[in-house]
């Protein structure tokens, strides 16, 4: 599938209630809070960096005690608002007393998916940094678009390297909704310009994937 979004990094971090009061400045209708969530965040690729130099990234993500395996290719980004390639597969479920435990990446998804590179090895993949950050979201309507509103804060650890995240995603969830005559690039392009005001912030063109890459490399 192809992932819209929008990604503005912000100038200040908010209170949860402060992320709920803004955003209902910026929603046309139905604005709704979704539960928070603390988000872990394990990317992979090989020792030679194979995956990244492909602008292929690869994580697993965990919350309570369900792990999501996701892979994602570069696609466009311009002024904030990035389309790519993005495929999920929920992970089984790991034991309660397994706390720290990752699961194996499944090789068998991964082979499967069309924009998996048949000749990476999948077995030669390692951990190579972690983005870990609390999560607060909500969902609203805009010019009759569905678009789920996020913010982020936390941190990117490659190891001893240390990066802040303070960022807000405005991501469209429903774009089969929208009224048959608006593009909904342009409504996405249109509250992002009112999320910039309404929030302080400004549009990023880089991944989370991508700071991390770059703090690694600045280790070696």
């Amino acid at each position: 599938m192809t992932e819209v979004e929008v990604k503005l990094s912000l100038h200040d971090t908010l209170s949860h209630e402060r992320f709920l009061s803004l955003g209902e400045l910026i929603s046309d209708d139905r604005f709704v809070a979704c539960p928070t969530n603390v988000l872990r965040n394990i990317y992979f690729d090989s020792a030679q960096l194979a995956l990244h130099e492909r602008k292929i990234a690869l994580r697993l993500r965990q919350y309570e005690r369900v792990w999501v395996q996701t892979l994602k290719t570069k696609g466009v980004s311009m002024d904030g608002l990035h389309q790519r390639g993005e495929w999920e597969w929920p992970l089984p479920s790991m034991p309660a007393h397994s706390t720290n435990s990752v699961p194996r990446l499944n090789a068998e998804l991964l082979s499967a998916c069309e924009a998996w590179p048949q000749d990476q090895s999948i077995a030669a993949l390692l951990p190579m940094f972690e983005t870990n950050f609390t999560r607060y979201c909500a969902t609203f309507y805009f010019y009759g678009c569905q678009i789920e509103l996020v913010y982020d804060h936390g941190k990117i650890i490659a190891g001893q390297k240390v990066s802040n995240i303070n960022e807000l995603e405005l991501e469209l969830i429903a774009q089969e909704a929208c009224a048959k005559e608006i593009d909904p690039l342009d409504v996405m392009r249109a509250v992002s310009s009112k999320a910039q005001a309404v929030f302080s912030g400004y549009p990023d063109d880089v991944s989370k994937a991508e700071r991390g890459f770059g703090l690694l490399q600045k280790n070696s």
